[in-house]
């Protein structure tokens, strides 16, 4: 056996952290390290085609199996393709460490030398250069902490120059040390509790919208006393979606893609408890929902300023779950109890609510949207995980699809990105090695249609269900209902069916709602690579667009 060489020892480093999926798109500063992790250590490796997918993969094995995701990537344009991905994998608070080789460290006329700070800090990542080859095994030690503590990504690099060289003969890689994502257990101020409670104790429309956080902390419980204790509705971020399904008093998803019935009640709210939720952009609509309401926010992280929404309102730091009980216990001890919003004029709105599905002019080889999805969550099994892309479409998906655990959803929206899902679904499908339906739109698979050949390669239990209404859906109704012309966003009608089956994918055409059943039924049978294109109405406006926009005339 001959020396060990830096990449050797950086292999060797992460290994020990335990690492044993990788994902890929090598280059001259990283091959090395990718060789090595598959020849001296068997781990997999995954092999992607573009470099932004391969971070969107670790980002959704991440997500799904709430480990550290792993990826590498070359340097230049190997590292300024990643920054999509990169800052969704911040906006959501995922733990990656991502290996980038540098160009030389002395050949600054290199034409792929970049200065990476300047160019991974404004992503809300983290940097940690090495520069010397004493300090290897403490740097991806470092990193590996660093990204479990702050949930955050964490860019590891260093010149390929120096990877060529010996390693120190003293090297050994450290023992990993405790990465646990829940970052410990935070108990609430007595001071941040009485503000909360002394605000609720004049409550008279309160809402709870209970997010991931509390999902996570196992918060229901809690939750539902806190909840007849005050009087208040139940409601949930996207990312909680479901969690109070059965509930008397449950309004659902808060938001934009809430019913017409939870928004116009959650808009009369005049506190609004988010826990375990973000509060940001989808779930407050910009801020808008609640105009009139006061926020207490029970979390860890409430409103970082590196998920684009700063927070304003009555804050309780804490786990979710010890921040309710305390709440509810303060209240107890004033012996407050509520009416609230449970009255039985709301009852018979939540009982009788507004529809929201209007059906759509027939188009011909077109199906409508509301209905084929209806349709394909009727055959999904319940092992399943669902995955969903971002765009019109994406309406029909998170509004008309039921599962009992929260945790069987991803969602690519973060920075409002497309083109990320299909790569967060291979990333979810391998960490969790369970089947998984993708409904994407047809904009954004084509952004990286190349990792249908990472799904074959990989031999994935995947459908990829395919909303095809050829263009840019949000782009044509956002147009349209501000006078502008909707057609300049619309694209050619792609045939995916030969496109997938180009790749190796078992691929259909859905001409009737029966077929989508049949598709996913016969994909269940082989258990192949399998894509469902489903040519959606054109006209088909979701109920978020017809309220937000084309209502609204902006």
């Amino acid at each position: 056996m001959g020396e060990l060489k830096v990449f050797g020892a950086i292999a060797d480093s992460f290994v020990a952290e335990g690492v044993d999926l990788v994902f890929s798109l090598m280059g001259d500063s990283n091959m090395m390290f990718h060789d090595d992790l598959v020849r001296r250590h068997g781990v997999h490796v995954v092999n992607a085609r573009h470099e932004n997918a391969a971070v969107a993969m670790a980002d959704g094995f991440a997500r799904a199996t709430g480990k550290v995701g792993v990826a590498t990537v070359t340097c230049g344009p190997g590292l300024t393709q990643i920054m999509t991905s990169l800052t969704a994998a911040s906006r959501m608070r995922v733990p990656l460490v991502i290996f980038v080789g540098d160009s030389p460290s002395q050949d600054l006329w290199n034409p792929q030398h970049l200065d990476f700070g300047a160019n991974i800090l404004p992503t809300g990542a983290i940097h940690i250069p090495i520069r010397s080859a004493e300090r290897i095994a403490q740097t991806v030690q470092l990193a590996f902490i660093k990204a479990a503590q702050y949930r955050l990504p964490v860019v590891i690099s260093i010149p390929y120059d120096l990877q060529d060289k010996i390693a120190p003969l003293n090297f050994s890689p450290l023992l990993p040390m405790s990465r646990d994502l829940s970052r410990g257990i935070v108990f609430p101020s007595q001071a941040q509790i009485m503000e909360a409670a002394e605000l609720l104790t004049t409550a008279k429309r309160p809402v709870i919208v209970a997010g991931l956080g509390a999902v996570l902390s196992d918060a229901r419980d809690p939750i539902m006393r806190l909840a007849e204790r005050t009087g208040a509705l139940l409601a949930t971020s996207l990312k909680a979606k479901e969690w109070f399904e059965g509930e008397s008093w449950n309004i659902g998803v808060c938001g934009v893609l809430g019913t017409t019935t939870g928004r116009d009640l959650i808009s009369e709210a005049d506190v609004i408890i988010g826990v375990g939720a973000q509060l940001g952009f989808f779930s407050s609509e910009n801020g808008q929902l609640f105009p009139n309401a006061r926020i207490v926010h029970v979390d860890l992280a409430p409103g970082d300023p590196i998920e684009g929404t700063p927070f304003h309102g009555l804050l309780i730091t804490a786990d979710a779950r010890l921040g309710v009980e305390a709440l509810d216990a303060a209240l107890e001890r004033v012996e407050h109890r509520s009416v609230g919003y449970r009255t039985a004029e709301v009852a018979e709105r939540i009982s009788n609510p507004v529809e929201d599905w209007l059906p759509t002019p027939a188009e011909p080889g077109r199906l409508d949207p509301t209905l084929a999805i209806r349709e394909l969550d009727a055959a999904v099994v319940p092992e399943q995980l669902y995955v969903f892309g971002v765009g019109h479409f994406w309406s029909f998906a998170a509004m008309y699809t039921h599962r009992l655990d929260p945790r069987d959803y991803i969602y690519a929206y973060a920075f409002g990105s497309i083109g990320l899902a299909l790569s967060n679904a291979i990333g979810a499908s391998l960490g969790l090695k369970r089947p998984t339906v993708l409904v994407d739109g047809d904009g954004s698979l084509l952004m990286h249609i190349g990792e249908l050949g990472t799904v074959v390669s990989e031999n994935l239990d995947m459908t990829i269900f395919v909303m095809n209404d050829g263009g840019y859906g949000s782009e044509i109704h956002k147009l349209n209902a501000k006078g502008g012309d909707g057609e300049l966003a619309r694209f050619h009608d792609t045939d995916f069916v030969t496109v997938a089956r180009g790749f190796g994918l078992d691929a259909y055409r859905a001409h009737s709602l029966n077929d989508i059943a049949q598709c996913v039924r016969e994909q269940r049978r082989s258990r192949r690579p399998t894509l469902i294109d489903v040519p959606m109405i054109r006209a088909a406006v979701s109920p978020s667009t017809r309220r937000n926009w084309t209502s609204k005339g902006k």
